[in-house]
């Protein structure tokens, strides 16, 4: 019989020949299965290749991180090491008057400037104190006799004493003398004084009209004559020395 389909003769050598491995049962391989696995392997190399570069990119990105994070830290490190150098400027005197000087701002127009301290008031500029006048209540009169008479001092001390403080007044009237022999000789009687204090001059009158005498200067003692040690040097003393 002639067989219709040609294609079957093929199929039938086909199975005639299986060969002496293969069993009767075994299915046999289909035909796409290589094609398959060949056109399986292609994505799976691509997506290995793409991983690699991911990953390669990751690593370059990690190491430049790195390297900018030590360039970074490089740099920071001097300026919060060094050290500030403040010494000098806490040291170093500060000369403010000039400052204020200069800062001051300029009086209002028709304002008047600030009082100032007149010079007279500040302690390092007062005035010497000026000794007070003499006057008959604070003066003291010493009465000396360089007269034969021996009495003399003592009535003349009683005379003046309702007026003048008579410093050397005594009970005992030859305590008062002046001795030639130890304060030389007064030709007159006179009234001495001391010409720097203001007013012992007036005093010095007064009690020179009251005993007949002159008044004069300490410095104008007679040449060879001498005062005593208690009215030498002493400012208020007014000396009263009586001649014969």
């Amino acid at each position: 019989m002639t067989n219709v389909n040609p294609g079957n003769e093929y199929h039938d050598e086909v199975d005639e020949y299986r060969g002496s491995h293969r069993s009767d049962d075994a299915a046999p391989a289909p035909a796409g299965g290589a094609t398959a696995a060949a056109a399986g392997g292609i994505p799976k190399r691509g997506l290995a290749m793409i991983l690699i570069a991911v990953a390669a990119i990751l690593l370059l990105w990690g190491i430049y991180a790195l390297t900018q994070n030590d360039n970074a830290g490089t740099n920071a490190a001097p300026q919060t090491t060094m050290p500030q150098n403040t010494a000098p400027q806490n040291t170093a005197p500060q000369n403010t008057a000039p400052q204020a000087t200069g800062s001051e701002a300029p009086a209002p127009e028709g304002a008047q400037p600030p009082a100032q301290e007149a010079p007279a008031n500040r302690p390092e500029q007062e005035a010497p104190a000026i000794a007070p006048a003499l006057t008959r209540e604070n003066a003291q009169v010493f009465v000396y006799n360089n007269s034969p008479n021996p009495g003399a001092a003592g009535s003349t001390a009683d005379q003046l004493a309702p007026q003048y403080n008579v410093a050397n007044r005594s009970a005992d009237s030859t305590a008062m003398n002046l001795p030639e022999q130890q304060y030389g000789i007064f030709p007159e009687t006179t009234v001495f004084y001391d010409p720097s204090i203001s007013g012992a001059d007036q005093v010095a009158a007064e009690v020179a009209r009251q005993v007949s005498g002159v008044a004069k200067p300490i410095n104008e003692v007679p040449q060879g004559a001498s005062l005593p040690a208690e009215v030498r040097g002493n400012r208020e003393a007014v000396s009263v020395v009586l001649a014969g």
